[in-house]
């Protein structure tokens, strides 16, 4: 749409709010009144926000353009993200906090599903007796000691955000440590000499990782380990659910997809596999992965195979707005909860912003210095903090975040400037 076009479909929807009534005579504390005539024009008109006291998705009886408005900008960022590779996500919200104050709104509406599931759990031998005498499974409120988990298992990752927003939740942070990523495997082939294989049978992002004997021999691959690469492996992550007594004292895993080198993407697929089978909820912090088709198509994945409650995007990484909004996107009761916890009414600005670039159709480098102090955060220690791991990598690496808008003169002239900058290797081929 042009901005013409978008310009005149904000105003008639705002004109559906009380506050712009021709005959509007207000009469309440809240009645959408604003002082500068600047900001009325900055937010078009908007000014009684989105939600309702208990419900960021309720109508306001006095603001159906902004309700409205507030429809429309969700349903087009859930199809933005089917597009983007997820057609199994079932519904998405724009909340109206960054990624992690959203994650925070999430963990603690899986906290409060995550009890009440544990809660009403009956075992298998009383439920085999209740419906022996035709029962009705209750929720007793006997022992509330046995259903509160209160440990999240998180795959490390030097952001702070991504840490705080389990302290700020009220919840323990499980580390899972990071080891060097798996690429293509060693194996014995038929005249006793070791090899590198690729089996496309199991390919994970375009590395394959094979396992069993061969016509000649019998002796199992071995898994070959990046030297600069890391990730979550997970058997680590089901080590860290036993580490705690197992899953009735987890309340969910967290975990990342798309961040800083060296850490690679967490294997959404496989940690979700885990989750299913041990019936744990599953977050995922995909703060920048709407950019990349291959996570995306992971997630769906993900979705699909295993076990995946919610998936928080942030709309300034993802769709180039401002600071101040998030797609939180999952199943229908998980955005539903989230949704229905946030307290009071939200802002509307971030939705407005999102609203409009999607009509429209629609970071720097961080050099990280080996350091024997330990970066303390939360409770936890972390060596070499930025690297995503306490080892000492084997040579310097310098990481450079790029993302949606950037053009390929902007990484031109990047890289001549850094050719002037840190002359490392000049001359090489």
């Amino acid at each position: 749409m042009s901005d013409v076009a978008i310009n005149l479909l904000l105003h008639q929807l705002a004109l559906m709010d009380a506050n712009n009534f021709s005959a509007h005579v207000g009469a309440g504390e809240r009645e959408g009144r604003i002082a500068a005539a600047l900001v009325e024009r900055r937010h078009y008109g908007f000014a009684h926000g989105i939600g309702r006291s208990g419900d960021l998705c309720s109508d306001q009886p006095k603001a159906a353009g902004s309700s409205l408005l507030y429809k429309l900008t969700n349903n087009m960022m859930l199809d933005l993200l089917r597009l983007a590779g997820t057609p199994s996500l079932e519904s998405a919200v724009v909340i109206p906090m960054a990624t992690g104050m959203t994650l925070t709104l999430v963990l603690r509406s899986v906290a409060q599903q995550r009890r009440e599931e544990l809660r009403c759990t009956v075992p298998p031998m009383a439920a085999a007796e209740g419906q022996a005498q035709g029962g009705v499974r209750t929720c007793s409120d006997g022992d509330a000691s046995a259903a509160q988990p209160r440990y999240v298992i998180w795959t490390r990752i030097d952001q702070k955000t991504a840490l705080k927003c389990v302290e700020l939740s009220g919840l323990e942070p499980v580390v899972v440590p990071l080891r060097h990523a798996r690429v293509l495997p060693l194996r014995n082939g038929g005249d006793g000499n070791k090899s590198i294989q690729r089996d496309r049978s199991n390919n994970v992002d375009g590395i394959s990782i094979h396992r069993g004997s061969t016509d000649g021999g019998t002796s199992e691959a071995e898994s070959v380990l990046h030297t600069y690469f890391l990730q979550a492996h997970v058997d680590d992550v089901s080590a860290a659910i036993e580490r705690v007594g197992g899953r009735k004292n987890v309340l969910c895993v967290l975990s990342t997809t798309s961040c800083f080198a060296p850490r690679l993407p967490d294997d959404v697929v496989a940690i979700s596999k885990l989750c299913k089978t041990l019936d744990i909820p599953y977050v995922v912090n995909n703060a920048y992965g709407v950019q990349s088709r291959q996570i995306m198509q992971r997630i769906d994945a993900a979705i699909r195979i295993g076990r995946v409650d919610a998936v928080v995007q942030s709309g300034d990484k993802n769709f180039l707005v401002p600071v101040g909004g998030s797609v939180l996107s999952g199943t229908k009761k998980a955005v539903a909860c989230a949704a229905a916890l946030y307290a009071g009414r939200a802002s509307a600005s971030p939705i407005i912003d999102l609203f409009i670039t999607a009509l429209c159709a629609v970071t720097g480098p961080r050099v990280v210095v080996p350091s024997a102090k330990a970066t303390q955060l939360c409770g936890q220690s972390f060596l070499n903090y930025g690297m995503h791991t306490d080892d000492t990598p084997p040579c310097p690496l310098l990481v450079m975040a790029c993302g949606i808008g950037m053009s390929p003169a902007d990484l031109t002239g990047i890289m001549e400037r850094l050719e002037v900058a840190w002359p490392v290797g000049a001359g090489a081929s």
